[in-house]
């Protein structure tokens, strides 16, 4: 019978670099997780044993790229399925061994397959998704038609047309329930994306609001949401835009009037000390975009976020 047991705080740190950006429009540097990784100086995470994993084989980018595919508005489907799929099997391997699970981006999209994975490790994982935007568009309300605009759909079960696109392979995972995730930082949502969140009841702190109670009460507001009892797993996805452009201008879709950066450590923070933290994202750094300047600031911004959350 499953049970919940919070890894120790000395466990295993599993990275997994996953340089993949076809999830959206722009650009990527490939480089991008690895170098996000030597800013960390790795050293310093020795003492927790760490695992770096290359996420993206070489041989499955190549075979994924031989079949683009579209379905309906959606672009790279079989490509962003498939690396997802991996991922996915990747992440539920080292989460089922008690590793915390650390998946380095890339685009949001990759948040289908760590969730997945985790999802079929510990069934009642709870999220907490830090970003300007909602990422539960649907294959009726994308209007980009870009994939990292619609990790939640996919993973909540939201598309109905996920049995019979690439993405079939999610069948075979649990579904993520939206009563346990919760929102912070949101400023950008479109129209569709906000008649989702209000039919389904899903916690959701906006900008304004967050600059209106204080960052604690936000984050406390979202796990009494999501956790009430205090006794889930919980995965942070932090995508880096849910920070102000002042502290992370390197990435995709920046939105003003964002979270500042310590703002973002204070979440890494909190949900560290919970004991409940198993897994993280952290997404969208893109140092192919903005001068020297911005690759620098953004990648301090994501390194001090990280050693929040791993406690170095």
């Amino acid at each position: 019978m499953y049970s919940f047991q919070a890894a120790s705080s000395d466990a295993e740190i599993a990275i997994l670099n996953a340089p993949f950006y076809g999830g959206q429009s722009k650009v990527g540097n490939k480089d991008s997780p690895s170098l996000i990784l030597s800013n960390l100086k790795i050293e310093e995470v020795k003492s927790r044993h760490f695992i770096e994993v290359q996420a993206l084989p070489e041989q499955l980018l190549e075979l994924l790229k031989e079949a683009p595919f579209m379905y309906r508005v959606l672009k790279n489907v079989n490509l962003v399925s498939g690396v997802n799929r991996h991922l996915a099997e990747l992440t539920h391997e080292h989460s089922k061994n008690k590793r915390f699970v650390l998946t380095i981006g890339g685009d949001h999209s990759l948040a289908i397959g760590s969730i997945a994975g985790l999802l079929k490790t510990y069934p009642d994982l709870c999220v907490v998704w830090i970003d300007a935007h909602a990422d539960i568009n649907t294959v009726d309300t994308t209007n980009s038609g870009n994939i990292h605009g619609c990790p939640i759909s996919f993973l909540s079960g939201m598309n109905k047309e996920r049995s019979i696109t690439p993405f079939s392979w999610l069948d075979d995972y649990p579904t993520l329930s939206l009563s346990r995730i919760g929102y912070i930082g949101l400023r950008d949502v479109e129209d569709g994306e906000k008649a989702l969140l209000k039919k389904h009841g899903i916690k959701a702190v906006f900008m304004d609001e967050v600059k209106a109670i204080g960052i604690d009460k936000a984050i406390n507001d979202v796990l009494n949401h999501i956790n009430p009892s205090k006794n889930r797993p919980i995965h942070l996805s932090f995508d880096i835009d849910g920070l102000d452009p002042l502290y992370a201008p390197s990435t995709g879709t920046a939105v003003e009037n964002g979270l500042s950066l310590q703002d973002g450590i204070t979440i890494c923070r909190t949900l560290k000390n919970t004991g409940s933290l198993v897994s993280m994202d952290l997404v969208e750094v893109n140092s192919a975009l903005g001068n020297q300047h911005d690759v620098k600031t953004t990648f301090e911004s994501a390194t001090a976020l990280l050693k929040s959350t791993l406690g170095i």
